[in-house]
């Protein structure tokens, strides 16, 4: 079964909200679990948070999200226009490290990397930034 599911809001903090309900509507629609639904609105939340914050900063502009389900795949696909980042080029945290000793925040692309079976990266003048993540989803 193939299902598409788009929004496209303001880059605000305010919206984020507005993104991680779609994200859970669009998942339950899928039929997936609690637990897959609770990784992707994370790491979608993180993903739009750092376009809001720094990709955009003061500037303003939109973010694009797609949910796509093929077969037992979700597709996630973030597309903004703001400044190029590579979350490739983020070093992971060491989270063995003594918390007094980790630095504040750095912890989006972790996760990503983490809860999602696949991130690419992509940037093209005419089209923006295009963050893709897959995950396997778990039925209910």
């Amino acid at each position: 079964m193939s299902r598409t599911f788009e929004i496209t809001v303001q880059a605000t903090l305010e919206n984020l909200s507005v993104i991680g309900g779609f994200v859970v509507d669009a998942m339950r629609q899928m039929g997936a679990d609690d637990r897959s639904i609770f990784e992707v609105e994370l790491v979608v939340d993180e993903a739009c948070t750092n376009i809001v914050q720094y990709a955009y900063g003061d500037e303003g502009g939109t973010i694009s999200l797609t949910c796509r389900q093929s077969g037992d795949d979700l597709i996630v696909s973030i597309v903004d226009r703001g400044k190029p980042f590579d979350p490739k080029s983020v070093a992971l945290p060491d989270v063995g490290a003594d918390l007094a000793h980790r630095k504040i925040g750095g912890l989006g692309v972790f996760f990503m990397h983490r809860m999602m079976d696949q991130v690419d990266y992509s940037y093209d003048p005419e089209v923006g930034n295009r963050l893709t993540m897959k995950k396997r989803l778990a039925q209910t």
